[in-house]
């Protein structure tokens, strides 16, 4: 399927750049949460999350090597018409790229997709549909929204593209925030919220701590391209107790999304505090020594369940 006038896309995000210089060439690779206040152990996390996913699919997502580490010799190889393999290029780097950039890329470039399906740009069009993770989709998103503030606007993206599959308790240990967390990620919670209400209407019960699971729900991909089995995948499939979301968020709030969700639960975490000289401190969670993901290195003492382990 033809995804047309790709360029419509990027005239409306582009940073505005009309002549082809060092400083955009060594910006143009986008990481991801870039503008967010997460450690780097937690954006290293979200990398091994992606790499996990698409690797599942056989390949690995992310902008090519070339444009991260000489991205000024590799545009200007592009622009000497350079005998060289096709660069992968993520859909948000691509879309946020100056037009004169974009004309170079579109010279030899795949466009990446999580579930390793070819994804072409020819012509001024995308063939295919990418698949992309969640925050580069939602960072996409938001760019286009903040021109034309219409999700009818955008059906022509949210129609071409997808999120890719996420693990709920992957997704809640960035995603599921308090009000007063949003921040963490870069985002205003009332921004977050108006959109979600964009996609569910006046019937949908859009809160604080499901406003960007509401969105995810409805630009997510269900394996469109490799099928989903729906079987347990057993402690291998989950962070088991290692996981771990903002101190100040209580349990109750991390139950109700899951009851939400129809996703069970086994135990639960209360605050507690211990004495130390003459005050006391939080004690609610232990850290856990060399942890295989740096993100889930708390022990929190609850167990979680995906419909399908039930």
């Amino acid at each position: 399927m033809i995804m047309k006038k790709a360029l419509k896309w990027a005239g409306a995000i582009a940073v505005g750049v009309t002549t082809f210089s060092a400083a955009h060439a060594n910006d143009l690779v986008v990481e991801s949460f870039a503008q967010s206040a997460l450690t780097e152990e937690q954006k290293q996390a979200w990398q091994y999350y992606i790499a996990q996913e698409s690797a599942q699919y056989g390949c690995q997502y992310g902008d090519d090597i070339r444009l991260q580490e000489d991205p000024r010799g590799t545009l200007q190889a592009l622009a000497n018409g350079d005998d060289m393999d096709p660069l992968q290029v993520t859909l948000r780097t691509f879309l946020f790229a100056g037009e004169n950039v974009q004309t170079l890329l579109a010279r030899n470039m795949v466009i990446a997709s999580m579930e390793c399906n070819p994804v072409y740009y020819f012509d001024g069009e995308l063939i295919g549909h990418p698949v992309l993770p969640f925050e580069e989709h939602l960072d996409i998103l938001l760019s286009k929204l903040r021109q034309t503030p219409e999700l009818s606007a955008h059906m022509e993206f949210l129609r071409g593209t997808k999120a890719a599959a996420i693990d709920a308790r992957w997704f809640w240990a960035f995603y599921l925030l308090d009000g007063d967390h949003y921040r963490l990620l870069g985002q205003n919670v009332d921004t977050i919220q108006q959109v979600a209400r964009m996609f569910v209407g006046s019937l949908g019960n859009v809160m604080e701590e499901n406003a960007f699971w509401l969105i995810y729900d409805n630009v997510f991909s269900q394996g469109i391209y490799v099928e989903n089995t729906n079987e347990c995948q057993g402690e291998q499939a989950e962070p088991n107790a290692n996981i771990v979301v903002d101190k100040n968020i209580a349990w109750e709030m991390v139950e109700a999304f899951y009851r939400e969700e129809g996703i069970s639960s086994r135990g639960s975490w209360r605050p507690a505090v211990q004495q130390e000289g003459d005050g006391y401190q939080l004690a609610e969670s232990t850290t856990i020594e060399d942890p295989i993901n740096p993100y889930f290195n708390v022990s929190r003492r609850v167990t979680i369940k995906p419909q399908e382990c039930q």
